[in-house]
């Protein structure tokens, strides 16, 4: 089995970039920070590595997707869209150490989410860049979730959970609540009103902690 490492240069793709590995071992953006204008295709069972920094950058709409069966893990995601662009995943990404924010928006689903890992951070985000849909964290950090819905940034923090296991999910809504089935009418009395104009919509996936 042979071994492909990106550590030469920091190497620039102008257009859409597919890894396929057949055998052996790749290391991508071994030590060097790799930029892409375009999409991301991951294509293996097994086996590559995103070693370092990835940039996205460029004008122009792109995809994070994995063409084979390996997960999707990006250690330093650094997000630099412009003119509007945005990033869609059509898999779920893991960022294991972090992402920052620059500019552009970064489309998640339910099925397709943006997910931290136990000690992973972010930085930069704000009403221009940011996650729409839902984020989840896994471990045992206190955690603000960088998400956001079109020209809105919508943080929420939670405290840390007990475990290095528990994951929670968080998803910001820029709209009336009342509009997707919560009654915010239904509310104890010594709550003078609940607000009608956005929402957090915040699950526990994995273990049994109760954050504030």
């Amino acid at each position: 089995g042979s071994v492909f490492e990106s550590y030469q240069a920091s190497n620039i793709y102008n257009g859409d970039l597919t890894l396929i590995r057949n055998n052996g071992t790749i290391n991508f953006a071994y030590s060097e920070p790799v930029t892409i204008l375009g999409s991301l295709f991951l294509n293996s069972a097994s086996g590559i590595s995103i070693i370092d920094t990835v940039k996205f950058t460029g004008n122009s709409n792109s995809v994070i997707e994995q063409l084979g069966t390996q997960s999707i893990v990006i250690t330093r995601f650094y997000m630099n869209k412009t003119g509007g662009a945005k990033i869609t995943l059509n898999d779920p990404v893991l960022v294991s150490n972090k992402i920052t924010f620059e500019s552009g928006i970064i489309e998640s689903s339910a099925t397709n989410l943006f997910r931290f890992s136990d000690g992973a951070v972010h930085s930069g985000e704000s009403n221009t860049s940011h996650i729409n849909g839902p984020v989840t964290k896994t471990g045992n950090d206190a955690f603000e979730f960088p998400t956001g819905n079109g020209s809105v940034l919508g943080i929420l923090a939670i405290s840390a959970p007990p475990t290095l296991n528990d994951v929670i999910s968080v998803q910001y809504f820029n709209d009336n609540p009342d509009l997707a089935g919560f009654d915010t009418s239904a509310h104890a009395s010594s709550i003078l009103r609940v607000s009608g104009y956005e929402y957090w919509q915040v699950q526990r996936l994995v273990g049994t902690a109760n954050p504030s």
